[in-house]
């Protein structure tokens, strides 16, 4: 199960009308919208594209595709199918490992200007002193 930080309406409401922005253009995402008062929301938007062979399954998620004895115009729309959700897998993967990377770099290099306390879902700045 994934954590779950603290709730921010305006922060919901921005990522529903992002997902109908995703939904128009049937394109998958992951992203983290963060407001300035230590809430966040968090997006998996992968099982929506018409082309993702992904469901949702009590917070997580499962690889769906149909067996190898469906017709044969079925297991070509497969095919395709299977190999659009890899690459998009692999993509997104990729691309979060790079922003973790970049996050921790850049949370290392503030940590030796700022201090402040870090708790699961809020991480707080210590007022200089």
């Amino acid at each position: 199960m994934l954590p779950k930080f603290p709730s921010d309406p305006q922060l919901q409401e921005a990522a529903e009308k992002i997902k109908d922005i995703l939904r128009g253009y049937d394109i998958a995402a992951v992203m983290t919208l963060v407001s300035g008062n230590g809430h966040a929301e968090y997006v998996n938007f992968v099982t929506d594209p018409k082309w993702s062979a992904l469901t949702d399954v009590d917070g997580g998620m499962r690889f769906k595709a149909s067996p190898v004895s469906a017709p044969s115009m079925g297991r070509a729309y497969e095919r395709i199918k299977v190999r659009k959700t890899v690459n998009a897998i692999v993509l997104l993967r990729d691309v979060l490992a790079i922003q973790a990377r970049m996050f921790k770099s850049l949370s290392d290099q503030l940590s030796k200007h700022v201090d402040w306390e870090e708790t699961p879902g809020l991480h707080t700045p210590k007022e200089p002193q």
